[in-house]
């Protein structure tokens, strides 16, 4: 347990290890102090020693450090005191100790004070939401309720890929309602995000070409992968109904390509055909916008 007393020859911060902002920046000052002249002390812990000057609920509050030479200090000056021990760092604090700067950083410091209860709180929600995520995306969705065909696909492939099926669908609703103030842009959208989507599509191809193909036999690869680029750049040339067709016709040669992509993880054709079906949906249905 890291202790500290008056006689404490080292520099000495005091940290509220409780507070999931703090150990980061705590961490940080850990990494950069090769020379071992910061102790870092958590107030937080019920055996924390801690000078008899310092009382433990202000500890927990603004930033204090006590310097080499006994004096206390909190907020900007304590921050000017640790940054004057790290390598590289202390210009920053011959600055921060300058009056106005460390006035400006006093006011900064206390106002983000009166706001630290609802950052942490925020950052609290944050993480339990990112854990929940990581441990829903992490494994593959082989439950009663997923279709067999999507078995084995991984749960971010699912999600990302059938949301991205979402400016299809409303190009085509806003296209096909007469009176929607957004009428005018919806087939231009469409085109465009099929365009960008057949692109990203040989994206893909080139990815796993560069990582999986030796280079002796990448031209023809690279080749096809950028083809979808071209057709869908094309695409965006022609009369709205021509480009759509060039999308549709781009989006079911690539979906035989792809079916039989040996470069891809086994479940990318199971996924991509569902996927592609949307998508081709959607285009014919902008034939009728």
């Amino acid at each position: 347990m890291d202790q500290v007393n008056d006689s404490e020859t080292r520099t000495a911060i005091f940290f509220d290890g409780s507070c999931p902002l703090c150990p980061a920046e705590i961490e940080f000052y850990r990494r950069r102090d090769r020379a071992e002249t910061l102790h870092f002390v958590d107030v937080s812990m019920p055996d924390a020693k801690i000078p008899n000057r310092l009382d433990r609920e202000e500890a927990l509050a603004p930033f204090h450090v006590m310097a080499s030479n006994g004096q206390l200090v909190s907020g900007a000056a304590a921050f000017a005191e640790v940054w004057n021990q790290l390598p590289g760092w202390g210009y920053a604090g011959k600055i921060v100790n300058l009056p106005a700067f460390n006035t400006a950083l006093e006011i900064c410091y206390r106002f983000f004070l009166v706001l630290r209860p609802a950052f942490v709180r925020a950052f609290k929600l944050a993480s339990r939401v990112k854990e929940a995520l990581r441990n829903s995306f992490s494994k593959s969705v082989d439950s009663e309720c997923t279709p067999y065909a999507l078995r084995g696909v991984p749960v971010a492939a699912q999600w990302l890929g059938f949301l991205g099926l979402l400016p299809f669908g409303a190009a085509v609703v806003i296209g096909l309602v007469p009176d929607s103030p957004l009428h005018d842009i919806a087939l231009p959208a469409l085109l465009a995000y099929g365009s960008v989507i057949l692109s990203f599509l040989g994206g893909i191809r080139w990815g796993l070409a560069v990582v999986k193909t030796d280079a002796a036999d990448l031209l023809g690869p690279l080749l096809i992968s950028v083809l979808p680029s071209v057709l869908g750049w094309i695409a965006l040339l022609m009369p709205a109904s021509v480009g759509l067709l060039l999308l549709v016709l781009g989006f079911l040669a690539l979906l035989l390509a792809d079916v039989r992509l040996r470069m891809a993880p086994p479940w990318y054709g199971a996924l991509r055909l569902p996927l592609s079906i949307g998508a081709i949906g959607a285009l014919l249905l902008g034939l009728l916008i």
